[in-house]
């Protein structure tokens, strides 16, 4: 569990990449696990190497098995949202912080952060699923646009916030 005063002392990931590189400071925030994988070093040690993001950026760090977070790190699902704290580190000229301690937020937390660490259209959503369906109402053919109504209808939430792509077009919540 991260202690921290509070939520409004947490950084995003450009203010960390902002800080001096040449001091080291303690820092923690709120971001997305977007991949993890068990490698191991070559002498044999297994470690993690983890890619943690927000809105503002993406960083990448280790951590080894002797290190606290190891154990709950390497259980936890990419795509999950979680609270770390940790200390600021470079390797090889890379940012690279050391990770303290991290706690994976449950659904109810974790939604309230949700705009803060993903990509959105730059459109609003709501205008978006407006014009869909007034384009849905357009469709003149009755069978056709009782088809397309019922497969939205049954796509629901999941259409409105999914991504177009994976990368580059329309690769963000809200893109499809």
């Amino acid at each position: 569990m991260v202690s921290s005063s509070s939520d409004k002392d947490a950084l995003t990931v450009a203010q960390l990449k902002s800080l001096p590189p040449g001091k080291t400071q303690p820092f923690f925030g709120v971001y997305l696990l977007k991949k993890v994988d068990i490698k191991t070093a070559r002498n044999g040690a297994e470690f993690l190497s983890a890619e943690f993001a927000d809105r503002s950026g993406i960083f990448h760090t280790t951590c080894f098995e002797d290190q606290p977070p190891y154990a709950g790190l390497s259980e936890t699902s990419e795509g999950a949202i979680v609270r770390i704290a940790g200390q600021t580190a470079y390797y090889q000229e890379r940012f690279s912080p050391r990770l303290a301690s991290f706690e994976v937020l449950d659904e109810n937390e974790a939604a309230s952060y949700l705009s803060g660490l993903v990509e959105t259209s730059p459109e609003a959503p709501e205008q978006l699923l407006e014009e869909l369906q007034t384009l849905i109402e357009r469709i003149a053919h009755p069978v056709l646009r009782a088809t397309v109504t019922c497969v939205f209808e049954s796509l629901g939430v999941d259409f409105n916030t999914a991504t177009a792509a994976l990368n580059m077009h329309h690769a963000y919540r809200h893109g499809l």
